[in-house]
C-alpha cells in the first residue's frame, strides 16, 4: 500500500491537513484558458434555436396578419356591395371560407 504525504498548515489557530498532490496543483490562467468543444457547441444549438424560434413566430404573425386584412378587404367588398348593410351573416361566412380555402388549395 503506497502511503501519501501529508502536510500541516496552521490557518487562524485551525490546523488543515493536506495531502501533497493537492499542494502544488497547476494553476490556468483564465485568461489564456480554450473553451472546451461543449460549451462552444451548446452556444452554436442556442443561438440556433432562437433564430428558428424568432423565424416561426415572424412567419406566424405575418400569416395571421395577412389572413386579417384579407377578411377586412372582403367584408368592406361586402358592405359596399350591399349598401353597407349585411343582410346575411351566415351567407357571407360561407362565401369568405369558401374563398379562403380556395386561395389556400391554389
Amino acid at each position: 500500500m503506497r502511503r501519501r504525504s501529508l502536510s500541516l498548515e496552521v490557518m487562524g489557530g485551525i490546523v488543515v491537513m493536506m495531502s501533497q498532490r493537492h499542494m502544488n496543483a497547476p494553476r490556468r490562467d483564465p485568461h489564456n484558458a480554450v473553451p472546451s468543444t461543449s460549451v462552444i457547441l451548446g452556444a452554436v444549438c442556442g443561438v440556433v434555436g432562437f433564430l428558428i424560434i424568432n423565424v416561426t413566430v415572424v412567419m406566424a404573425v405575418r400569416q395571421y396578419s395577412h389572413r386579417r386584412a384579407r377578411r377586412r378587404r372582403y367584408l368592406d367588398l361586402q358592405l359596399e356591395q350591399h349598401g353597407g348593410y349585411l343582410y346575411n351573416l351566415d351567407q357571407f361566412m360561407a362565401d369568405y371560407d369558401q374563398q379562403i380555402n380556395a386561395a389556400n388549395n391554389s
